[in-house]
């Protein structure tokens, strides 16, 4: 078995390749082949050499040629070294292979569900959508559901607070990098920031990256996303 990390320390034990982003629990990359044929060539590269190391990536390809990677371990429920050496043979594979990669388009969208009791509304929605649930899975009985097939957004639910506003609310992960830019660029499209954790936004010293960086918005009718990413550690 081998050890679950924290984004947090994965990053400050593992070197990744450029191409690579991590959301939270798992890592993402995106490449770009010159037709669908040749991308359809690399996900058959991507199957030899997880079967080589016994590692397995969840991979997507879509047309025109983009192909889509994303890589945790499934047993221990987060990220491991396992992770880490997989990815850099698959950028070392797309190197060869001549693709472009487009890392910053790493994304995971969510729905997040107050009210209620999060158990028994988690056992609703695992029997109508067919996904799985899980266990809480922080101090405030957080319960999860998610699509089996790692395919449709994972559902969250929350016990109610005057905080939440008992709406629906959308959550989104973005890579480090573009998560600045992409919440300027929600604000100027008309959006309203109601919350900015990001780094040092709140006066608190967060240099050593232990702390992600996070906002709450909402769309020019009222609905609430909240913005997350995982902040790279310094040195």
């Amino acid at each position: 078995m081998h050890a679950r990390r924290t984004a947090q320390e994965f990053l400050r034990q593992h070197e990744l390749p450029d191409d690579w982003r991590v959301l939270v629990d798992r890592i993402e990359a995106t490449f770009v082949a010159a037709s669908f044929r040749a991308g359809a060539e690399f996900v058959g590269v991507i199957a030899r050499l997880a079967d080589e190391a016994d590692h397995h990536p969840d991979v997507d390809l879509r047309y025109p040629g983009a192909v889509h990677i994303c890589l945790v371990t499934h047993a221990s429920g987060g990220l491991t070294r396992l992770d880490a050496q997989v990815a850099t043979a698959i950028s070392a594979a797309a190197v060869e292979a001549g693709l472009r990669s487009e890392p910053t388009t790493a994304i995971r969208v969510g729905v997040e569900l107050p009210g209620g009791d999060p158990g028994q509304r988690a056992g609703f929605w695992t029997a109508l959508l067919g996904y799985r649930s899980v266990p809480p899975v922080d101090a405030a009985g957080r319960h999860r559901a998610l699509d089996s097939r790692r395919i449709s957004p994972p559902l969250s639910f929350v016990v109610d607070t005057a905080e939440h506003g008992g709406a629906p609310r959308l959550t989104v992960d973005l890579a480090a990098d573009v998560a600045e830019e992409r919440v300027a660029a929600a604000l100027a499209a008309g959006g309203m920031l109601l919350e900015d954790r990001s780094a040092g936004a709140d006066g608190s010293d967060r240099s050593d990256g232990a702390v992600p960086a996070s906002w709450l918005l909402a769309d020019p009718s009222g609905v609430e996303v909240a913005i997350g990413t995982v902040v790279t550690p310094a040195g």
